[in-house]
């Protein structure tokens, strides 16, 4: 019987490098009888690795409008799909780290998932990637102020639900899957660079581990940098941008300036590193999850001592943004943009010109057609004559 092996998430733990890992090395994954399909299904603003993510897209109700407690169209059709996948190859691994946050949305998400996979004659084994609750809800954040037009600040963050909403008491978010697929079909691992398991203690080789194979196997890992997170004064900047009535991302003069210019300013490069908590703030927000991290270290990994993640908690300064680094940053912001601008105007004004000669040259070629077509058509009008 194959194995449907389904990545939920945590985001924030390399979910994004993790799929395109998977990407780069299809051929070495199907010679290890493990296939990650593509199959065809694009969906706005999901990148097009996450073949998990037609799990929890939403169906429609009776007027058309989206229905979490339903699946979408395409859930039968494509499950019938990983049916027949099956026949080839021993193991299925699907991605979305969306997925353990999104499917608390249908109150039968996993029961029927799990159902639905064993009259297809498939297994089911869920992989979860752990963050310790500080460092992640940290991260969450940057990425919202980066990618949304959010404006709150961190504490405000804290407060909202997109907060609340994550299920950041790991041991009851897990107590939920393993009453359905058991323990024995939970995978958990944690992003820490301490706990990676494999020859190389990388995510890659961590990753790999799962399924008893190591780098050597065949696999190549290429140096990209996903999802480049934004920080100081350029998230901040950022952070007050997100007032506009557009979305700054999609404005690539601006959101385009703020990340180059993080990348290439000497000032960025020389900030040491902060933290969005006050002195002692991180700790305690860790208090608050301190017996669900201890029961999921004995209960799910075995580990008789109630450690769940290894890596001390750092002392570092608490963010802040003074008046002189943000009129310097702004202003290097908004040189840049207007650098950006420039470079596109030159792009369209060369293309406008292109386009005019072209545009002159097919009017004279067509003149000059004209005319030898009236000069034929006279000359024939005298030789009748």
């Amino acid at each position: 019987m194959a194995t449907v092996y389904l990545h939920i998430g945590l985001p924030k733990t390399g979910t994004t490098a993790l799929q395109h890992f998977l990407y780069n090395n299809d051929k070495a994954l199907k010679e290890h009888d493990i296939c990650f399909p593509d199959f065809g299904l694009r969906y706005p603003g999901v990148g097009t690795r996450k073949n998990g993510r037609f799990l929890i897209v939403p169906g429609k109700d009776a007027n058309g409008n989206p229905d979490y407690s339903v699946p979408a169209a395409e859930y039968g059709p494509t499950l019938d799909k990983i049916a027949d996948l099956s026949k080839t190859y021993g193991r299925i691994f699907l991605t979305d780290e969306g997925i353990w946050n999104i499917s608390r949305k249908r109150s039968d998400f996993w029961p029927k998932l799990k159902a639905d996979l064993a009259d297809r004659g498939l297994d089911l084994k869920i992989i979860i990637y752990l963050r310790r609750q500080d460092s992640f809800i940290e991260s969450l954040y940057a990425q919202k102020i980066k990618e949304t037009k959010n404006s709150y600040t961190f504490f405000e963050f804290l407060e909202s639900e997109h907060v609340s909403n994550w299920p950041l008491d790991y041991a009851s978010g897990l107590d939920v899957l393993s009453a359905v697929v058991g323990k024995e079909n939970l995978i958990i691992r944690l992003y820490e660079k301490t706990q990676y398991q494999g020859a190389e203690h990388t995510l890659f080789s961590d990753f790999l581990d799962i399924f008893g194979l190591s780098l050597s196997d065949g696999f190549t890992v290429k140096k990209e940098l996903y999802h480049p997170s934004l920080s100081g004064t350029y998230l901040e900047l950022k952070r007050l941008l997100n007032v506009l009535p557009k979305n700054v991302k999609n404005c690539p003069a601006i959101q385009g300036s703020i990340s180059s210019i993080q990348k290439a300013s000497p000032f960025t490069n020389e900030r040491e590193k902060h933290s969005f908590f006050p002195p002692g703030g991180a700790r305690a927000f860790l208090g608050k999850f301190k017996e669900s991290n201890e029961r999921v270290a004995r209960e799910y990994l075995g580990r008789e001592d109630g450690v769940l993640f290894c890596e001390p908690v750092a002392e570092l300064p608490e963010e802040h943004i003074s008046t002189e680094e943000m009129l310097r940053d702004m202003i290097i912001v908004y040189g840049r943009s207007i650098q950006i601008l420039e470079t596109e105007n030159s792009e369209l004004q060369k293309r406008l010109d292109k386009l005019e000669d072209e545009l002159e040259k097919a009017r004279m070629s067509h003149s000059a057609s004209l005319e030898n077509r009236a000069k034929k058509v006279i000359k024939r009008m005298i030789g009748k004559k």
